[in-house]
């Protein structure tokens, strides 16, 4: 047999040692599949070279400057290349294309869930351990293990259980979990109208930031639901039954996994195998999500306005030039990073965000996230809302939502939720539109992942055409 050598020969090697771990850890069906699929690709890349040419496929900088815009504009041109017409992408096929730009594709199957990525996994990590010192499954150790799932109670339609103390706890039954600036303020005040939806508060950031920033335990999180938990158990104490359910609007769950390597389950790795979707997920399996998404450029710039005008000393100087500048320095930040390790090491990496001036440009990368989340929850168990579509047909668009948490609502009360006025609208959009410049690097930068995560949530809408 012919010794192989070279990089690509060494990186299948060690795929298909990868995906014979994880045949061990799920199904002969699973292993036939990968590993025939792989010595395809094996057997395929010994016959050709496939060695990345970087002068020809590789973005080159952006230039901030309105001298060099027009060079800019070309090398951006070369960074989305010219994209085939929308399809759905096959994902069992390592060769075939997902974001169809080669610098993207080479950073995609650099990932450690690229062979795996049509697993579903539910709450389990999302492929094997980096360290042989750890069990592959769900971790139960460590500063942050698993929380749950708990022995709930089967007559309350939210998901509350008797401690140890026989007192009653809840959690949430559904997750507003995206995203920034498209409106989630505004969507969460409405369904809380429902009179079977008992609010809480918006934003408990417990899975995310609190219990690392503020060290709050489960307990507490738990606890933080002490209306809903007393109205569930008022109820069942008079009736039996409960239909009262709860949520949790954090619209960062989506992204901001960046404490990832305090996760029990990360150790030794380069990017997540589990992030907060797993978490979520495993604390109460038939949980419901709901993401509201916007125009991933336009989401951006409303964001960036946000952040800086809440802080008067960058308020000053906050606008469309300055926006220009860092997106031009993100940017090159963010491609120079996918150059060399995999796309989602990059959207996790929460050094490479801070160097961005905490511009959230990774939160506008939906499908790197999105293939995640979708590895863990069931498709039925997420429903997609364009915040365009919202902002135009409020009332069509909380029927959608208030079907999808299974509430009965009348057509009188769909009218009077939607007839509130606004929440959290924008107050900086006086600073300047966005320039025409910055615009033009950005849609290029994000038209890929747009066309990714149009196929991956299996509705054109989502390629935004019509804005």
């Amino acid at each position: 047999m012919k010794i192989l050598s070279g990089r690509f020969a060494v990186k299948d090697v060690a795929v298909c040692a990868l995906v014979a771990t994880a045949c061990l850890l799920v199904s002969f069906e699973y292993c036939n599949h990968h590993v025939t699929t792989l010595v395809n690709r094996f057997a395929s890349d010994v016959r050709q070279s496939v060695a990345v040419n970087p002068g020809a496929e590789e973005p080159e900088e952006f230039s901030a400057h309105e001298t060099g815009y027009q060079e800019a504009k070309v090398r951006v041109d070369d960074l989305a290349e010219t994209l085939p017409a929308h399809k759905e992408i096959n994902r069992d096929n390592p060769k075939d294309p997902v974001y169809n730009v080669p610098w993207m594709d080479e950073a995609y199957w650099r990932s450690s869930t690229a062979p795996l990525s049509n697993m579903f996994v539910g709450s389990k990590p999302l492929f094997p351990p980096c360290t042989d010192q750890i069990s592959p499954g769900i971790p139960d150790w460590g500063p942050h293990p698993y929380m749950g799932p708990f022995a709930y109670v089967n007559r309350s339609k939210n998901p509350c259980w008797f401690d140890e103390t026989h007192q009653l706890l809840c959690v949430p039954y559904f997750y507003l979990a995206g995203v920034s600036k498209s409106g989630t303020s505004d969507l969460f005040s409405r369904i809380i109208q429902h009179p079977e939806v008992i609010g809480s508060g918006k934003e408990h950031h417990w899975f995310d930031r609190r219990r690392y920033y503020k060290n709050q335990t489960f307990w507490e999180y738990a606890r933080s639901f002490r209306k809903p938990t007393s109205v569930v158990k008022e109820t069942l104490e008079k009736h039996d039954r409960s239909n009262y359910i709860s949520g949790d609007a954090t619209p960062s769950y989506f992204y901001d996994s960046y404490e990832w390597k305090q996760f029990s389950g990360n150790e030794n790795c380069t990017e997540p195998r589990v992030i907060l979707a797993n978490q979520i997920r495993h604390l109460y399996p038939e949980a419901k999500v709901i993401l509201i998404v916007r125009h991933p450029v336009n989401r951006l710039y409303s964001r960036y306005l946000f952040d800086y005008g809440r802080k008067p000393k960058e308020r000053s100087e906050m606008g469309p030039q300055q926006f220009h500048n860092r997106v031009v320095d993100g940017l090159n930040k963010y491609t120079n990073c996918i150059r060399k390790w995999s796309l989602r090491h990059c959207v996790y990496n929460k050094t490479l965000w801070e160097t961005v001036h905490l511009l959230r440009i990774a939160e506008s990368m939906y499908s790197v996230l999105l293939e995640d989340w979708l590895r863990v929850f069931p498709r039925h168990q997420i429903l997609f809302i364009r915040f365009e579509d919202y902002a135009k047909n409020i009332t069509a668009e909380l029927a959608k939502v208030f079907a999808f948490l299974e509430l009965e609502v009348s057509g009188e009360q769909l009218h009077l939720f939607s007839q509130s006025g606004p929440r959290n609208r924008g107050k900086y959009h006086d600073r300047g539109r966005l320039l025409p410049e910055t615009r033009a690097i950005l849609e290029r930068f994000y038209e890929p992942f747009i066309r990714r995560f149009a196929s991956l949530v299996g509705d054109e809408k989502f390629l935004w055409k019509d804005i």
